[in-house]
């Protein structure tokens, strides 16, 4: 049998036979219809996260079955555990990363692609959660054992999103499982904070640099004191 075969075997009984089940809560019908609908606020879009494909190494993809942790801006949003559920979060406006790992059995040799994407307004987004093999076999690789272990195969698959907008429109055979609506304004807030102690931090240097300069140049006697007074209080003003 063909090494790869085999590779590919065993990564796809991993991440089908083994793969975590979640049981989750119901969504209120009021959400379900808003998103089936596609109804926005105003200078809002909304991001539809699906479970994609594990595309093997000369093979067409197959369906996943892999419970996957969705992140936004490194931000937990949620968890799709099967197939057939997927995942919708409203954001405002902007430049965001995307990635998604496993918690079952393909998360042990598991790394993240993140996709960065800019959303724009009233912009319907639907994303794929697929994965893919990135294993390598080194030379003389031998087959052992029942379960068909590899010998000298660094067995290794990389996650990423797949944006699909045919998806659009075989949205209601699948079942929402979450609406996060409170995320753009949580980031929002987390967004704002940063902001706020960048422009304080780069702030302070810079106007305590003046100063100093400001002084220097008092005490040459190049500017009067009135001056040196009058600039130094607008500079404290800045703080």
């Amino acid at each position: 049998m063909n090494l790869n075969k085999i590779i590919c075997f065993l990564l796809c009984f991993f991440l089908t036979a083994c793969a975590t089940r979640i049981n989750h809560p119901t969504v209120p019908l009021q959400q379900q219809s808003t998103v089936e609908q596609f109804q926005l606020d105003k200078n809002e879009s909304r991001v539809h996260f699906f479970l994609g494909e594990l595309f093997m190494k000369n093979a067409r993809g197959i369906k996943m079955n892999e419970a996957a942790e969705l992140y936004v801006n490194n931000v937990k949003i949620g968890l799709i555990g099967n197939n057939k559920e997927y995942i919708a979060i409203d954001l405002n406006p902007g430049l965001y990363n995307f990635k998604w790992m496993p918690i079952g059995a393909g998360s042990g040799n598991c790394g993240p692609e993140p996709l960065q994407l800019s959303i724009s307004n009233n912009e319907l987004v639907f994303l794929k959660a697929n994965m893919r093999d990135a294993s390598t076999t080194a030379p003389g690789a031998m087959l052992f054992g029942a379960t068909g272990a590899v010998v000298g195969t660094n067995v290794k698959t990389i996650t990423y999103f797949e944006p699909d907008t045919t998806l659009k429109d075989i949205i209601k055979e699948y079942k929402l499982i979450l609406l996060n609506e409170s995320f753009k304004q949580t980031f929002s807030i987390k967004k704002n904070e940063i902001d706020k102690s960048y422009k304080e931090n780069s702030t302070s240097p810079g106007v305590e640099e003046k100063l100093i300069e400001l002084k220097a140049l008092y005490e040459k006697g190049l500017i009067t004191k009135e001056e040196y007074d009058e600039k130094r209080k607008e500079l404290l003003g800045k703080f």
